[in-house]
């Protein structure tokens, strides 16, 4: 098949949904399928657009055995709800021309969301020109930014709501992280679309085989719990930074953080045990994550069936016991209760989180029985291989459907 992905995020970015969008655009084309991308300039998780100098609007590459179109967008360097707006509508002007292009040379097209702009814009085409698209969700539009906060006019809640609907009813097939994510997505489409949906959660990354010599000198001789990923307004940072000090009261490990986003002043502002590194090298990121202690998963209350962490699935591949702060509704918290592969607390207190913390420390049997659940719930479902199968499959059936209608 000629494949078409449309993206907002992409290699060479480290974290959020880049490395997945990129990793399923190389497996397709390593299956035989020719792949071409639009996408943007690498921005996330830092929100500073990495654009070659010289570059106006667009950019053609190659990543790999994939054709790459980068359109340059408005990104906000300290995004809110207002800036978030212009940023999506910025990709939603900037990518038509581009994929517009590619209709004839393409047969059937993946669509990642968020960001939502790309939703929208092949949903838009879907109806138009009826060409075949599959929507791939890792978040669930509007729900994040109403769990999150961002959306406290009802007004603002109403008009989300009729975009999402018309929007996800534009598609013939979707895939989600999670029962809990499908269910969520149900809200906003036609009743009868059983079979439509199925699961394709972010599968379990290669960590890098590497030992203690690869970690930061400082923590080298040190036991630490570790948070990775983007400072959005998902996590709960300020539990990090305050459990963080509790720690250090009570004699306990160091919270490393590894990333970056909006809200990095918050975790650099704090002094007392936190270490903050930045974005790491894949080569450091492996060790890290071998060598913590625990990994965190930290929610704002009330996000619950929107959003899967893809760092929960890092941790767990690890081998590695995992603490979630989140709602016993949300997806993490379910996981980790289920398969018995990590400890659950309730959002915003970081009195628990340092509980969690030393219980595990403390617990080294808890460990070692949680790391093997939590190994053995990756190997069982998120394997790379058979969840690119079902992308495949549905996109196959797109194509195999249009053709029988043609003829």
């Amino acid at each position: 098949m000629r494949i078409g992905l449309l993206s907002c995020s992409f290699a060479p970015e480290v974290t959020g949904i880049g490395p997945y969008s990129s990793e399923l655009a190389q497996a397709l084309a390593e299956r035989g399928h020719d792949v071409r991308v639009v996408t943007t300039f690498p921005f996330y998780p830092t929100w500073v657009p990495s654009v070659p100098r010289g570059t106006i609007l667009y950019r053609h590459e190659r990543y790999g055995r994939v054709r790459v179109t980068r359109c340059r967008i408005y990104v906000p360097r300290k995004p809110n709800s207002f800036k978030r707006v212009c940023h999506e509508l910025s990709w939603l002007f900037a990518a038509p021309p581009v994929v517009l292009r590619q209709m004839k040379s393409v047969d059937v097209w993946v669509v990642g969301s968020p960001a939502f702009g790309s939703a929208v814009l092949r949903s838009c085409l879907a109806r138009l020109f009826r060409s075949r698209a599959h929507l791939h969700i890792q978040d669930v539009v509007p729900d994040v930014a109403l769990e999150s906060g961002q959306m406290a006019h009802p007004w603002v809640r109403h008009c989300a709501a009729f975009a999402a609907r018309w929007t996800y009813r534009g598609y013939r097939s979707c895939s989600v992280l999670s029962d809990g994510m499908e269910r969520a997505l149900r809200r906003y489409i036609h009743a009868d679309w059983k079979g439509r949906i199925f699961l394709a959660p972010n599968w379990s990354r290669n960590l890098a085989d590497v030992d203690k010599t690869a970690l930061p000198e400082e923590l080298k001789e040190r036991s630490y719990v570790l948070f990775s990923g983007s400072f959005g307004r998902k996590q709960e940072l300020s539990t990090l930074v305050e459990a963080a000090s509790i720690l250090e009261k009570r004699g306990g490990p160091l919270i490393v953080v590894v990333g970056d986003g909006p809200g990095r002043e918050l975790i650099r502002a704090a002094k007392t045990n936190l270490v903050w590194l930045g974005l790491a090298t894949d080569r450091t990121y492996s060790a890290l994550v071998r060598n913590a202690l625990a990994g965190l998963v930290t929610l704002v209350p009330g996000m619950s069936n929107s959003v899967v962490p893809s760092k929960l699935v890092g941790y767990l591949a690890a081998g590695r016991p995992v603490v979630v702060a989140a709602d016993s509704s949300s997806e993490a918290a379910r996981i980790v209760t289920a398969e018995k592969c990590g400890i659950a607390i309730a959002p915003g207190r970081p009195d628990l989180l340092a509980n969690a913390v030393m219980q595990l420390r403390d617990d080294l049997r808890g460990r070692e029985s949680m790391s093997v659940s939590g190994r053995a719930f990756v190997q069982l479902h998120l394997a790379k291989a058979p969840i690119v199968d079902r992308i495949e499959q549905a996109l196959g059936r797109l194509v195999g459907l249009e053709r029988m209608t043609d003829s």
